[in-house]
């Protein structure tokens, strides 16, 4: 496929405008299927080898395994237009979580998807927690701007110990990677939102199965993989091996350390990693667990069983566990492997010696830092250009729905500014 580039140095139809995508994520695929739709056709160039970006999946062993646990949410807008949920075979989580204190446990429970389960479990909570979901409801239906972090968002709202510590702070600091919660107060609204009116969901072949069906959606857009770009200029990009390609524009869809890389003069965004371990256990040692367990205290900020969600996740005989680090001081540890297990071990209330690593992944750049906006919040045209276009968690707050929405803006601007007559 690589090969095809020796005679590629023009790619623009003399029918269709054609534009050059770098990146293969999801903010490429979206340009892709944005710029189709209106009536032009793509190159994507992308430096791996597969589509995706940092939504991947490995295939060992029987397991399916995430690179870092990843959801996604039924309520995203983006998705909802795309119509490619029932290709992917989704099944959800109960929405909720399993929070585990020192050395007892309680279950967060959403009424508006489970009522039943809300009032069953309703004498597990106590009054302070009830006073705490009013808090976080109002706080979902005002209109105000919040120009601050999330963590003085709560302490406005005199959100109590055991809620923020033990809820709040693991659940969405997995989400944002900041267990300190200095992400934007508007973003931590917009998932509270989001994880109340939908469900969080995992697709039958693993997540990478959402690019995949982003991609069979594409039918003029062909895809170069193992493809490195070095320099982008007017409607055209230079390659590592020296060869340049030329279209009627070019959208740039890759994370900011590859912005970074690609464009002189911009400036570093901070990186979030994770560390994600994935364990497996004998089957009938951990009871069905369809919700997030969630915590402070040790090493893992969240953990699930993915299988009890999606059976597909691993082979027959076997549970799958993931836990996630997001601690930057517990990523650190040299024994972190070891005090992982006694964490799992501990929350689940099983054996440690029935646990056996299938596999671990430390993700340097897993998300950007969101204290604020991202580097050019809203903009879709690179500055100092006329047809190279801009996608990404450079453009859109760094989620599933963002990367959708900034491709399909991306893409529309790119193709109306070069579309001529067909």
């Amino acid at each position: 496929m690589a090969n095809e580039l020796r005679w590629g140095i023009k790619l623009k139809s003399s029918n269709k405008p054609h534009i050059i995508v770098v990146g293969a994520g999801l903010s490429g695929l979206a340009a892709s299927l944005e710029i189709e739709r209106l009536g032009g056709s793509v190159t994507i160039l992308e430096r791996t080898e597969s589509l995706g970006g940092r939504i991947k999946t490995d295939r060992l062993n029987g397991f399916l395994l995430d690179h870092g646990f990843q959801v996604l949410l039924t309520s995203y807008p983006e998705l909802k237009q795309l119509k490619i949920s029932d290709s992917m075979n989704l099944k959800a989580f109960l929405s909720g979580a399993i929070c585990h204190r020192k050395h007892s446990t309680y279950r967060v429970i959403n009424p508006l998807r489970h009522f039943f389960r809300f009032l069953k479990n309703s004498h597990n909570i106590s009054f302070e927690t009830y006073l705490d979901f009013l808090k976080l409801a109002s706080i979902i239906y005002s209109k105000v701007p919040l120009k601050y972090s999330t963590d003085k968002l709560l302490k406005k709202k005199n959100i109590s110990f055991d809620t923020k510590h033990y809820f709040l702070e693991p659940f969405f600091g997995g989400v944002f990677l900041d267990t300190q919660l200095d992400a934007r107060a508007q973003i931590f609204v917009e998932y509270l939102r989001l994880f109340l009116y939908g469900f969080a969901t995992l697709p039958e072949q693993g997540m990478q199965a959402l690019p995949r069906a982003i991609y069979n959606k594409l039918k003029n857009t062909r895809i170069l993989f193992h493809q490195e770009v070095k320099e982008v200029g007017e409607g055209s990009v230079l390659l590592a091996d020296g060869d340049q390609i030329s279209g009627d524009a070019v959208i740039v869809a890759v994370d900011n350390p590859a912005y970074k890389a690609l464009v002189k003069g911009s400036w570093a965004i901070e990186s979030k990693s994770v560390r994600c371990f994935y364990f497996s256990a004998p089957k009938g040692h951990i009871k069905n667990s369809p919700f997030l367990h969630v915590g402070n205290g040790g090493p893992i900020s969240n953990l699930c069983i993915p299988n009890h969600i999606q059976p597909s996740y691993a082979p027959k005989g076997f549970d799958l566990i993931s836990a996630t680090v997001v601690s930057q001081d517990w990523q650190e540890k040299n024994d972190l492997q070891k005090v992982v297990g006694e964490n799992v071990s501990s929350w689940l209330s099983i054996p440690k010696d029935i646990l056996s690593l299938v596999k671990s992944y430390y993700i340097k750049h897993a998300l950007p830092f969101q204290k604020t906006p991202p580097m050019l919040d809203n903009e879709v045209k690179m500055k100092g250009f006329e047809t190279v276009f801009l996608a990404g968690e450079i453009v859109q707050p760094p989620s599933i729905n963002g990367a959708l929405v900034s491709g399909r803006k991306a893409g529309k601007a790119a193709l109306l500014a070069v579309k001529r007559p067909l």
